[in-house]
Formats: structure tokens, C-alpha cells, sequence
């Protein structure tokens, strides 16, 4: 009676064992990501055919792609804009905000003058070429410059160089406009009228005591502006030249440090006149 019974039972277990497997194997295959099992084997997935495909023969092993030659993204005006003047500048003085940051934040000293108004002439193209392909090594020391050879085309290198050789020293201007070029203000911030002053990171500061008395409630234009020079993190303008102002720090947070007081009050007062 018991192995009947037990005979009679089988069955029903053998069936309970199947759907529990058919289940798991169900849920494995509806899991997102990589089968657990690999089971469910699908044609896509598989090195073979379609029945509404065309034959797929596997290329010659000396076959090389070819692509028809890539032009390049602008002239040499805008290639070194994009690639170099984050550090040089964006007319070459060696007053790129990057190349700042690292000077007085990181006490960093380059080894070749950054300013290449002064510099490109002394300089034989095959230097250039050189300096850009390979970045700047000196004494088996390598520099912060990078490496192009990999990153722009040798006709994209040309360009930038050619571009370079068109570099020549600005005319300061006298008072405190002069003094806005040449503590690197320009490198960053736009100024109407002021030759040089053509940057395109931080806002635009043709009417910045307008603007400045706006910012922050209670504060006012002269505090606001002497507040964002030795605190430019305090408050994030919202506009720039490109979009949001949404990147703290970009801005030195030292620039007060690299000018005498009577300068940065100088800066100050000329800046509240720009209405």
C-alpha cells in the first residue's frame, strides 16, 4: 500500500519539479542585463544568418578601411581658440585663465613663456611644430602643455601654427583700462571699447554697475563687485557668454593678490563707471 502510494505520488512531484524549473528558466530569461543561463538563444545574438538576410562574408584579413579625409573644424583662428587658449589666452599673451589658476594657486612656473605675442618670432617653425606635437619637455622634465600629434591632424596643426605666427603685441591701453588687460581680466570678461578685452568664459562687464546693484539683495554695486573679485564664489553670475555661469572656482579665487591695493581699488572705481 505504502509503494503504491509512494508510485502514485511520483508523478505529481516529477510534474511540481517541471513547472518549478520552467518557471526559473522563465525568470532568468526575463532578467534585465546578462543571462544567468545562457539558454535562450536568439538569432541576433549568434555569428550566422537570417532567413530574410543577404549572405555576410567575413572580410580579407589585409582589407583596410577607408574614409574619405575629415575636414578640418575651422581655421587656425578657431582651432587655437578651442585648443589653446584655456592656457595662452585668446590672443596669445599667455593669459589663459587655466594658466592662471595654476600660477597662483599652485605656484606653477612655466618653463617657456606663455605669452607667444613676444615669443613666436624668436622661434623656428620646426620649435613650434615640436612644442605642439609633443608637448614641451626640458631636461627630461615634462611640462603641464599636452601632446597634439594624437589629438589634431598635421593640416589642423599647420593651421594653429600659421595662426600663431600672426600673433603680435597688443597695445595696452593707459589707466584702468590697461590695468583690466593686463591683470588678465580680458582673458575671461568682454569690456566694450577696450581693445583686448574680448573674453568669452566669465559675463560680460559693459554695464556691470548697472548690473552689480541687482545681484544680491541688500548689497551694494561697490560691494557686490569688490566681493566678486575677492570672493568670486560668494555668488554665481547666472549668465555667461556660452550659457549658465555653473561652475564654481572658475575664476581665480586670489585675483585680488596679484595687483597692489591701490590697484584694486583703481579696478574697483573704474568698473563702477561701466553703467
Amino acid at each position: 500500500m505504502i509503494n503504491r502510494v509512494g508510485h502514485m505520488r511520483l508523478p505529481g512531484v516529477r510534474l511540481l519539479a517541471a513547472a518549478a524549473l520552467v518557471l526559473a528558466l522563465a525568470a532568468f530569461g526575463c532578467s534585465s542585463g546578462s543571462y544567468p543561463v545562457d539558454i535562450f538563444y536568439e538569432m541576433h545574438y549568434q555569428d550566422s544568418w537570417g532567413s530574410q538576410e543577404p549572405p555576410r562574408l567575413s572580410p580579407p584579413e589585409s582589407a583596410v578601411a577607408w574614409f574619405d579625409p575629415i575636414e578640418p573644424l575651422g581655421d587656425g583662428h578657431q582651432l587655437f581658440v578651442t585648443n589653446c587658449s584655456m592656457c595662452h589666452g585668446l590672443e596669445g599673451q599667455g593669459d589663459g585663465n587655466v594658466l592662471r589658476i595654476m600660477e597662483s594657486r599652485y605656484g606653477y612656473e612655466a618653463k617657456v613663456p606663455a605669452d607667444l605675442t613676444t615669443i613666436q618670432a624668436s622661434l623656428a617653425d620646426e620649435t613650434i611644430l615640436d612644442y605642439v606635437n609633443n608637448g614641451i619637455v626640458l631636461e627630461n622634465q615634462v611640462t603641464v602643455m599636452p601632446a597634439f600629434k594624437k589629438l589634431l591632424s598635421p593640416y589642423e596643426i599647420d593651421l594653429v601654427i600659421g595662426h600663431v605666427r600672426t600673433m603680435e603685441p597688443l597695445d595696452v591701453p593707459e589707466g584702468p583700462e590697461g590695468l583690466f588687460v593686463a591683470k588678465g581680466c580680458a582673458a575671461c570678461h568682454a569690456l566694450e571699447g577696450v581693445d583686448g578685452a574680448v573674453g568669452n568664459v566669465g559675463p560680460d562687464l559693459s554695464n556691470i554697475a548697472t548690473v552689480a546693484a541687482t545681484r544680491v539683495p541688500g548689497q551694494s554695486a561697490e560691494e557686490y563687485i569688490r566681493e566678486s573679485i575677492l570672493d568670486p564664489n560668494a555668488f554665481i553670475a547666472p549668465d555667461c557668454p556660452t550659457g549658465a555661469c555653473d561652475i564654481p572656482t572658475l575664476m581665480p579665487l586670489d585675483v585680488s593678490g596679484t595687483m597692489e591695493a591701490e590697484e584694486y581699488d583703481e579696478l574697483v572705481q573704474f568698473l563702477l563707471t561701466l553703467q
